[in-house]
Order: structure tokens, then C-alpha cells, then sequence
């Protein structure tokens, strides 16, 4: 996995606390590498960026920020709905009481329609009739790994977060090492 670049959050995405905490952290986890991405996008400017990040800045709620990634294309309309899903987990899971577990309603049902949790599923399907027979251990090691990714709702949901912030991380990444020119007016006008 990329390097979360901060302690606390790898602490906190391998640390395996209460279903409560960790539906609460790992979200939290993608809205921070998700911070990160809008700010690489931003140009140098930490006050404004700043004033519109914070909580009570326009864009302080996890939505906002999901919604400006989609809309400046930093993602698609797959990865937009998982993080769309991702937040309703992270908001049952801090608000209602009730919700205690992943394996019941409406956590298991959101968890189900990831995207991501149907790519887990045909991986593992086409791991489960390639990799018996092959003879390459990687393979049977990759069917092992995604056996264990999928045998339960927090299993997916740990494998969906994870790889929600390794495209996170990447993206800022490629911004990050993009050749960037910002034009002022005096540039275009003489």
C-alpha cells in the first residue's frame, strides 16, 4: 500500500478497534487523502484553501469535497458513488445508535452496491477458477489474500477503504509531479 505520509492514519487504518471506531476512522482516513488531493489541485494559496476546507467552510462536510473531485474529474462517476457510500457508512455508523455491525442493515447493503465490492467479487471469482491449478504461487497467494479481503462485510469494507486511498494518494501524487504554470493577467495582457 502507498504510504499514508502521516502516522496517525496508518495507526489508525491497521489499528482494528470497535465496528463503531472503525467505521468512523477509515472514512475519515479517505476524507483526509481526499483534503490532500483538493489542495495539490489548489493553487498556493493555504489561507483560502484553508477558510474552504475547514468544518464550517463551504466545502467543510465529506460530501462537498467528494462532489468537487468528481466535478473537477479527478474521478469517475464509480468512484464518486462508492465515496458517496463511503460517507453514509461513516454518518450511520457516528449518528445512529443502532447501527453496531457491518454484517446488518443498512451497513451490509451499502458495503454491497461498492463498486468496489463488485470488483472484489470477480476477482476473487476469476482467482478461485485460475489460480488452484496454476503454478504460480503469487496466484494462489492472491486467491488466498482475496478469500480472506471478502469473507466478511468489514473484511470489504477494510479492502474498499484501502484501495479508495491508495487512488486518493496516487492522484495527489500525479498533481503533486504534474509541471503546473499558473498565468497571472500581465501574462495576456500588454
Amino acid at each position: 500500500m502507498i504510504s499514508l505520509k502521516d502516522a496517525d492514519e496508518e495507526i489508525a487504518f491497521y489499528y482494528h478497534d470497535s465496528n463503531r471506531a472503525v467505521g468512523v476512522m477509515w472514512p475519515a482516513i479517505v476524507e483526509n487523502r481526499l483534503i490532500a488531493l483538493l489542495r495539490a489541485t489548489f493553487i498556493k494559496d493555504e489561507k483560502r484553501a484553508e477558510s474552504m476546507l475547514s468544518p464550517s467552510g463551504p466545502l467543510g462536510n465529506f460530501g462537498a469535497k467528494i462532489n468537487l473531485a468528481y466535478l473537477l474529474g479527478l474521478y469517475g462517476k464509480e468512484v464518486h458513488q462508492d465515496l458517496v457510500t463511503v460517507s453514509k457508512i461513516r454518518n450511520k455508523f457516528a449518528h445512529d445508535i443502532t447501527v453496531k455491525e457491518f454484517e446488518t442493515d443498512p451497513i451490509k447493503s451499502y458495503i454491497q452496491n461498492l463498486d468496489m465490492y463488485r470488483v472484489g467479487r470477480e476477482l476473487l471469482a476469476h482467482l478461485e477458477s485460475t489460480a488452484p491449478t496454476s503454478p504460480d504461487p503469487q496466484q494462489r497467494t492472491m486467491l488466498f489474500v482475496m478469500r480472506q479481503e471478502m469473507s466478511d462485510m468489514r473484511s470489504v469494507f477494510h479492502y474498499a477503504i484501502r484501495m479508495y486511498i491508495h487512488l486518493l494518494v496516487s492522484l495527489e501524487n500525479r498533481v503533486l509531479e504534474a509541471d503546473r504554470a499558473y498565468f497571472s493577467w500581465s501574462d495576456v495582457v500588454p
